[in-house]
């Protein structure tokens, strides 16, 4: 894999800026984004939602994901799947067995596998983003084949990420993907993309 030195850059970056942040500033900031998401009519409109379980310095989940399963929508959450040698997304179980998958973040035990298409919203995180739905994932390309392996429109895609980590402009190659919306703790909301 060929790594762009500019996205490194930004990165690093990034992570400085995350290292920084208040503790309580960015939990703060997380709800205030979870909020945003869960009055918005795309959250509302889902049925099938795809979430990512987050790690520490990014926005958190938990409250969309706990919501969404209160109001019986399926939410589903990435999985290796060995067979594939790729992320999918599995439901994610209420009460279900979880284990520490190869990038040790939680993932269903035993996976249900959910195709991308029958996702309504999928909410993805990242480390950098700009306001035209332009964003610079952890540099795998994990989230980007998800999204370019949707079939069918309709899929509405939404990052999740602190005002520290909006740029005018991320570089973006052919293999990335935009995204819809992105969803910070400034402004009146929903930040529409491509």
């Amino acid at each position: 894999m060929n790594v762009d030195p500019t996205k490194e850059t930004l990165r690093r970056d990034v992570q400085k800026r995350l290292a920084r942040q208040d503790a309580f500033a960015r939990q703060h900031a997380g709800l205030v984004i979870q909020d945003k998401v869960l009055m918005h009519a795309e959250f509302e409109r889902a049925a099938v939602i795809g979430c990512y379980l987050a790690l520490p310095a990014e926005v958190q989940t938990a409250r969309l994901i706990s919501r969404g399963q209160r109001e019986g929508k399926e939410i589903c959450v990435p999985a290796y799947d060995p067979a594939m040698r790729a992320y999918r997304f599995a439901v994610l179980p209420v009460n279900g067995t979880m284990t520490s998958g190869p990038m040790n973040i939680p993932e269903p035990a035993t996976p249900e596998w959910v195709e991308v298409d029958a996702l309504s919203l999928m909410i993805v995180p990242g480390v950098a983003f700009d306001r035209r739905g332009g964003r610079v994932g952890h540099g795998a390309g994990h989230y980007d084949r998800l999204i370019g392996s949707r079939e069918q429109a309709g899929l509405v895609t939404c990052g999740l990420a602190y005002e520290l980590q909006m740029f005018e402009q991320v570089p973006m190659e052919d293999t990335d993907q935009y995204l819809n919306f992105v969803v910070t703790e400034g402004g009146d909301g929903w930040i529409p993309g491509s």
